[in-house]
């Protein structure tokens, strides 16, 4: 079977504008950046206590039944936000919501199946079901999901072909992960012809919407010449936003850039 890299996109992000970018296609955006300030501005009433009110109101929501709350109550217990990290409630909130329909949950139940999490244990084929419950409502995590597994074979035949389809769907869409993934596969020729030049547009495009790896990626294709004609200002430029969000690889081509014009 041919191997097929894969850019990884958490299915829980546990910093709040990876939370946005996961889910900016659906209400659960704006949950979650609830969810996250409330972090900041509730505090426990005691500095020990397991719970906070914020959470509290959030659980109370979830047992009357509403699906965002129950998915944002997943993710608190999964990082532990304003609650006791607990995997199996972390587990059954999210099951709840998904069953309900929430397509946010869907995929991110899909995500437990497919890397196993808490007392579910791997199993692709269960994974493949969640991500098309959710792509049935058009969730752009579940199309980049899709993709990433036709792109590795797992639960399904491999298939870079379809692969590309679903990646595309996402990234025509402004879905940042399927972009750069999509640009990696143009890069590769992974499901079509190599093409810097669709490889470089793909990588911009989820570079400028912050993309970290992006960012460092279309510098290289700057520094090279690549797809892009070659310069170096801008090329360093993009090693230095992606750098400053901490990718180990833009700060090295960064330093080799600086070491050259020296």
């Amino acid at each position: 079977m041919k191997k097929i890299a894969i850019a990884l996109v958490p299915a829980f992000p546990n910093k709040f504008p990876e939370a946005m970018l996961l889910m900016r296609n659906s209400a659960a955006a704006l949950m979650l950046a609830l969810c996250f300030a409330l972090t900041a501005c509730d505090q426990p009433e005691k500095p020990d206590a397991p719970i906070t009110s914020a959470a509290r109101v959030l659980r109370e929501q979830a047992e009357r039944g509403s699906a965002e709350a129950q998915f944002q109550l997943s993710v608190a217990y999964r990082y532990g936000t304003n609650v006791e990290l607990d995997t199996a409630q972390a587990v059954a909130w999210m099951r709840k919501s998904a069953e309900q329909g929430y397509a946010p949950a869907q995929t991110a139940l899909g995500v437990m199946y497919k890397d196993g999490f808490g007392d579910i244990k791997r199993d692709d084929a269960q994974a493949v079901v969640w991500f098309h419950r959710a792509a049935e409502q058009e969730e752009l995590s579940a199309y980049h999901q899709l993709g990433l597994v036709y792109a590795e074979g797992r639960g399904v035949a491999q298939d870079a072909a379809q692969a590309v389809d679903w990646l595309r769907r996402a990234a025509e869409r402004g879905y940042a992960p399927s972009q750069y993934q999509l640009g990696m596969m143009y890069e590769q020729g992974q499901g079509m012809a190599r093409d810097d030049i669709q490889a470089a547009d793909w990588y911009r495009k989820a570079a400028e919407q912050g993309q970290a790896d992006a960012q460092n990626k279309i510098g290289i294709l700057y520094r090279d010449g690549r797809g892009v004609t070659r310069d170096d200002a801008v090329a360093s430029a993009w090693f230095r936003k992606a750098a400053e969000q901490g990718v180990a690889d833009a700060a090295k081509n960064l330093h080799a850039m600086e070491d050259r014009v020296r």
